[in-house]
């Protein structure tokens, strides 16, 4: 369903640096791309670029430590905006079970939601899109790198040009689980080993 993003706020500016997992020969267009944008200033506040080339999930341990020192460098550093980009990657149907290579944006993103909730000053935000989507609009991708941190619609990944954001659905549950009570009769100690019995 087509939706505009909610609470978008004007258009800043900022001072870009970047940090790269992978190979740098494909992420370096894109990161002369973000720095020629209008957003991109020198006098800008700082926004940290994470991209994560294509090959980084044949690395996948040494990508994720890397994501996690990031992540824990900025919060000691009082760094609030972090935009990780990952190449070549969409999102895709969970339930076709054909062989394919692991990928890591379902990772990256449990990491990025991890941040949000240890460090709420940070603003985090996700762009991941396929080889098509880079080839085919990068400038609108490139744009998607400030629209992370400056509206709700922070995590986007595009698959063959068109967008796709998650979006949170209020669902009651069908059996909601109140309290636990333990059944009457029933020892807190555990069957191999009685606490109460008398020691010799």
């Amino acid at each position: 369903k087509e939706r505009t993003a909610r609470n978008r706020k004007p258009r800043g500016n900022y001072d870009i640096s970047t940090l790269m997992s992978g190979t740098k020969i494909q992420a370096a267009p894109i990161l002369h791309q973000a720095r020629s944008s209008d957003a991109a200033d020198r006098s800008g506040d700082p926004l940290v670029v994470y991209m994560l080339s294509p090959d980084c999930k044949e690395n996948m341990g040494s990508t994720i430590m890397s994501v996690v020192q990031t992540m824990g460098a900025m919060i000691v550093a009082r760094v609030s905006r972090l935009v990780i980009v990952q190449l070549d990657e969409c999102q895709f149907d969970f339930n076709d079970t054909s062989v394919r290579q692991c990928n890591m944006h379902p990772v990256v993103l449990g990491l990025i939601r991890s941040l949000r909730l240890e460090a709420p000053h940070v603003t985090a935000g996700f762009v991941s899109g396929d080889a098509a989507s880079w080839l085919s609009k990068p400038e609108q991708m490139v744009e998607s790198f400030f629209d992370v941190v400056e509206c709700d619609e922070s995590e986007v990944i595009y698959k063959r040009g068109d967008a796709y954001a998650p979006l949170l659905v209020h669902r009651q549950l069908d059996e909601p689980v109140n309290f636990v009570k333990p059944r009457k009769g029933l020892r807190a100690t555990t069957p191999w080993r009685d606490t109460t019995a008398p020691t010799k």
